[in-house]
């Protein structure tokens, strides 16, 4: 390797890099009061590895004619694909590389004739976790570049793309990442719940897909599934009115085991055993199932005093 000032007009970005965002206006400022401290890491035909965004700024900088540069020679990073390694492994260290520039690095590593396994043993990471960034190339649109400038919460998005299947299509998966965006789910097991409602449950799709929190989705679940266990549903196709029998039957057996708790647990009881025992999730998820509850049985009962 070798240190030496090189004229920043002949160093060359590398159009394989995977990185392609590169935020400069604080960097150019520094550069401008300091100058370019960090030396670029280049190849011999002077093309970057490590330092574009340093080098980038540079450019904005009339007073800084060269630029301090490490010269690596070894003849394995002329090749594409050893420079292409490099890359990722220096841009992996970064804080602010961006997950969507690093699905499509990772997918064009794969491209490159890599498996998901090369990548995670190069990348020391779990080969979960490659596959949920790489599930985010599925994206598309206004959705990856919404990501694109602000990926917070992108394992959401991720999860979309991981668990959903064909029978979802790709206008509901976004309109599933629109509604991620807008803050409708709270974590993984909502967004989990609701794709596998969404899979099972043609009918109600488009309904489980709308709704806007977790109060309008448990609205969609109880009016499409039998209260009571799996067990009571039919294995085989039963008729119109063995479905109507079945449901009757199951609310029959809701409302029995409702009363019984109210025979048996007083208001104060039920309070001060959440208090002492349910965890702060586990009593936010108690009180939305009962203003669910609620909601549907206040309409019941509206509907039956007719």
């Amino acid at each position: 390797m070798k240190l030496q000032l090189i004229d920043k007009t002949k160093i060359k970005p590398d159009s394989g890099q995977p990185r392609k965002t590169f935020d400069i206006e604080e960097l150019t400022a520094s550069i401008r009061e300091k100058g370019v401290i960090t030396p670029l890491v280049i190849t011999p035909d002077l093309k970057i590895l490590d330092g574009e965004r340093r080098w980038r700024a540079a450019q904005k900088v009339n007073n800084i004619k060269k630029l301090p540069c490490v010269i690596i020679e070894e003849e394995k990073y002329k090749k594409p694909d050893k420079r292409l390694e490099t890359q990722l492994l220096i841009n992996e260290m970064r804080e602010n590389y961006n997950v969507i520039e690093r699905a499509e690095a990772y997918q064009k590593y794969i491209n490159a004739g890599h498996t998901q396994m090369d990548l995670a043993r190069l990348l020391q990471r779990g080969h979960t976790t490659i596959q949920h960034i790489l599930d985010l190339n599925a994206l598309r649109g206004a959705i990856k570049e919404k990501l694109r400038k602000d990926d917070a919460g992108w394992s959401l998005n991720a999860e979309v793309e991981h668990i959903s299947d064909s029978s979802i299509s790709r206008k509901q998966k976004d309109r599933i990442h629109k509604r991620i965006f807008e803050g409708a789910f709270i974590n993984k097991d909502e967004l989990r719940e609701t794709l596998e409602f969404a899979k099972e449950h043609p009918i109600e799709r488009e309904k489980i897909i709308e709704a806007k929190d977790s109060t309008e989705r448990g609205l969609v679940m109880l009016s499409a599934e039998p209260i009571g266990p799996k067990a009571y549903r039919p294995k085989k196709k039963a008729s119109q009115e063995d479905i109507e029998k079945m449901k009757f039957t199951e609310m029959i057996q809701a409302l029995n085991a409702i009363n019984s708790c109210r025979v048996l647990w007083t208001m104060s009881d039920a309070i001060n055993t959440v208090n002492k025992f349910a965890t702060k999730e586990q009593k936010k998820n108690i009180v939305q199932s009962i203003e669910t509850i609620v909601k549907v049985w206040t309409k019941t009962l509206k509907e039956l005093k007719k």
